[in-house]
């Protein structure tokens, strides 16, 4: 790409300043696979389903196949699936497909946590609908023929993001960071280079049976493969849909597996599809994808990484893998030991000496006399990497919480009734669509007019309470009242808001935002405590000055 797409400004000196346009980046769910279960799934196969789809199979092989149709409330026809020949082994013996979607089934509901039911969801529909209604259509297939939800897990999600904004070469991928294993031995890969100019047809990142980036050449695939319905969205966009990169993720649960809300400290939070297709959700992977595991010093990465506000975008320091944080670091105790062990290859010892204890005396020694010739400090080291770990006190309170992040009914009805497209009743069954239509409708606050200066007092107000504009109070609108406040304000919020003490998401936030306060301010002012004031980290159980102390 041009070397001014390289700067973090996107300029170069000499040159006409590069600005990526916002406007021509397409964000999308380009893949998606899940398991289904069903509590009623043998009942279900055993009236006639397998009957069905055994002889379906069977036919298919001799090339008669037959079809099974369900009937959708949002299409005047029924959606019309063909039976296939073969499943998906070992597991899924029988498969349905059409042009949306394709359904593989097991012969019978197991009993080991693996879900009887396996769903594709064509790259189309994906497109044609969004995720989520694409998501909820599924679901309401499998309705249709007699399951009832009982819940879903991701299998697969690819997220992706179109853009005629760079075109990469060679040179580019020296600036991309990505995870590293022990070894670093894997590296990316490229194919079809121009030795000339650089510039390849695609490049991999990663394992594709759990996380994999691909950067290609977007408009040679629409070429390839006849995808051309594609060149309509460019054009909409104003894109020009033969200069059309592709930066891509293909996510599998193997890799989904052991990811953990620092908000809320639930682990495995996405396990099920409820919290993954909300908007919080994928932009929680997608943050954690393009700003922790894959980083890129250009100017069209942070307009990547921005993400958009209808499909997934940018928030920070929201995931973490529990394993990051293990201190015992298996995979490394191999390689210690072995380095311990060539640092007394040569020593004369005693008969009776400890070898591991004289190891450890030379490994002390050569780290003294490491530090003394880089002027390092050891303990000084540990306390700054604790702070950016977070205080392990802190992060048990979080771990302890274990707040449920989403409840999978609400979400349905969210997404429904946002849509209009379903039948709710038909989703989630007639009982709970009952309970949920019981809820009062929220309207939204009719905001009067007022002069300017009773406008500013009113958002002050606000502020202190940890609100929107609108009226309403999220974790979100709170902690962004609260840093925009002035630091003599903050502390009124807190008693407004929280009157019963700091919940563990909003302490580990104010932890880390004073932190970084603390080292801007080497001689900060230190406020004086009212008589009778009890203080916020007492009331959570932590006491901050003493940590910063250290």
């Amino acid at each position: 790409m041009p070397s001014s797409y390289t700067k973090k400004a996107g300029s170069d000196r000499g040159k006409k300043k590069f600005a990526p346009d916002p406007r021509r980046f397409v964000f999308n769910v380009d893949t998606l696979w899940y398991t289904y279960d069903a509590w009623n799934y043998d009942e279900v196969m055993a009236s006639g389903l397998m009957q069905t789809l055994i002889e379906g199979k069977e036919n298919a092989e001799e090339g008669q196949p037959d079809v099974i149709q369900v009937k959708l409330a949002r299409y005047e026809y029924p959606a019309t699936f063909q039976v296939e020949a073969g499943g998906q082994r070992p597991i899924y013996a029988y498969q349905v497909r059409n042009q949306d979607m394709a359904i593989f089934f097991a012969k019978k509901r197991r009993n080991d946590g693996t879900f009887p039911i396996k769903v594709q969801i064509n790259q189309f529909k994906l497109w044609e609908l969004g995720a989520q209604d694409a998501f909820l259509e599924s679901l309401e297939v499998l309705t249709g023929m007699g399951f009832a939800y009982e819940g879903s897990k991701p299998n697969r999600i690819d997220l992706c993001v179109h853009s005629d904004q760079f075109q990469w070469t060679l040179d580019d991928l020296r600036g991309m960071d990505y995870p590293r294993n022990v070894a670093d031995d894997n590296k990316p890969d490229a194919l079809r280079i121009d030795p000339f100019t650089g510039i390849f047809e695609t490049a991999y990142f990663g394992d594709r049976s759990r996380l994999q980036l691909r950067i290609y050449n977007k408009s040679v695939e629409i070429k390839k493969k006849g995808k051309d319905y594609f060149n309509q969205i460019y054009l909409d966009k104003g894109m020009d849909p033969d200069k059309v990169w592709n930066v891509e993720f293909e996510v599998h649960r193997d890799w989904l597996k052991g990811l953990a809300n620092s908000e809320t400290g639930e682990e495995n939070v996405f396990d099920s599809m409820d919290f993954l297709l909300r908007l919080d959700g994928l932009s929680m992977l997608w943050s954690h994808l393009v700003g922790s595991k894959f980083t890129h010093n250009s100017a069209f990465w942070k307009v990547l990484q921005k993400g958009d506000p209808h499909q997934f975008t940018e928030c920070r320091d929201h995931l973490f893998r529990l394993k990051d944080i293990d201190t015992t670091k298996e995979r490394e105790i191999a390689q210690i030991r072995g380095r311990m062990q060539k640092l007394i290859f040569t020593e004369n010892l005693p008969e009776d000496a400890d070898m591991m204890i004289e190891a450890m005396k030379v490994f002390q020694t050569m780290v003294h006399e490491y530090e003394q010739d880089k002027k390092k400090n050891f303990e000084d080291d540990v306390l700054q990497k604790r702070r950016l770990y977070m205080d392990t006190k802190l992060l048990k309170a979080e771990m302890a919480e274990k707040r449920k992040t989403t409840n999978k009914v609400e979400l349905l009805n969210e997404l429904l009734t946002k849509s209009k497209l379903h039948n709710i009743e038909k989703v989630i069954g007639e009982d709970q669509a009952v309970l949920l239509q019981k809820k009062e409708p929220i309207s939204e606050p009719i905001m009067p007019e007022v002069e300017p200066l009773q406008m500013a007092e009113e958002e002050r107000q606000m502020l202190l309470m940890g609100k929107q504009p609108d009226g309403m109070q999220t974790e979100e609108s709170i902690w962004n009242a609260y840093v925009q406040l002035d630091p003599k304000e903050r502390l009124e919020l807190e008693y407004n808001v929280f009157p019963d003490g700091l919940p563990g998401w909003f302490a580990t936030k104010k932890f880390k935002f004073d932190e970084k306060e603390f080292t801007k301010n080497k001689n900060p002012k230190k406020r004086m405590p009212v008589e009778g004031e009890v203080s916020r980290g007492v009331q959570v159980g932590f006491d901050f000055t003493k940590e910063k102390a250290l």
